[in-house]
This record gives C-alpha cells, structure tokens and sequence, in this order.
C-alpha cells in the first residue's frame, strides 16, 4: 500500500535531522581530537623550550666554574710534578750477537732514507718483523712502505 505523502515527507525530515546530528557529533569528535592534539604539541613545545632552558643554565654554571678554576690556578703557586718514566732496552740475541732494538729502528731508517729516498721526517710509524732463522728483518713505515735488511 503506498504511503501517504505526509508520512514520506516526515520520513525525509528524519533522515535529514537524523544526518544533521550525525554530522554535529562527527564534527565535535574531530574538534575534540584537534583540540587534544593541540595540547599535546603545546606541552611537547613547553618541555622542549624547559629543556633549553635548563641546559642554558647549566652551560653558564659550568662555564663560570671554570672562570673561577682558571683564576683559582692563576693564584695559586705553580706545583711541579715529576713522572717516573720507565727505560726499556731489548735486546735481541742470536748467533753470538747483540742488536739492540734502537739499531733496529735506526737501520731502517737508514735503509729508508739512504736506499729507498725516502724522508726520514715524515715517518709517523714503524712496525718491524725480525727473523733471526732467515737473517733478515722486515719492516713496514706509515703502514705503507715495505722493505727489508739484513741483520
């Protein structure tokens, strides 16, 4: 049976109502969630400007606690401390010889500058491989340049 016109029309002005207040409570969860973001970002803001703020201050308590260890040590009378440096000396032993460690550094060296052209001056490091059964000893400068002598 078909419905009267005033009941279809009541019908549409619910649904219509009905989509209206549907749309408000969306509306209002939106605005909700916007507003608690917001807070959220503006706490976030106000603990990252705090933490500034504090670590401003203690870069300045720092900074004159040193100021005042400076003029503590202008003031202060000079203190001389010796340290106690221990000499080692290796020697090496075979075949009814003696070669101490500083010939070792010294001979390649020596074979560096004089047999390869290379600048003694500008050696940062040594490493060296001695053999005694092969009679030689080898040795590796700035880690890059290799060469050998013999003992």
């Amino acid at each position: 049976m078909p419905r009267p016109k005033k009941e279809a029309t009541e019908t549409k002005k619910k649904e219509a109502v009905a989509k209206a207040v549907k749309a408000a409570v969306v509306k209002t969860a939106v605005e909700k969630a916007a507003e608690a973001k917001k807070e959220k970002v503006k706490k976030e803001v106000t603990k990252k400007v705090a933490k500034t703020a504090v670590k401003k201050a203690a870069e300045k308590t720092v900074e004159k606690a040193a100021e005042k260890k400076t003029a503590a040590k202008k003031t202060a009378p000079a203190k001389k401390t010796a340290k106690e440096s221990i000499r080692t000396n290796i020697i090496l032993q075979y075949a009814g010889m003696n070669v101490t460690y500083d010939d070792l550094i010294k001979n390649a060296q020596n074979k560096y500058q004089f047999d390869m052209g290379g600048d003694v001056s500008g050696i940062k490091s040594i490493e060296l491989y001695i053999k005694p059964d092969d009679g030689k000893v080898y040795f590796v400068i700035n880690k890059k340049i290799e060469g050998d002598y013999n003992l």
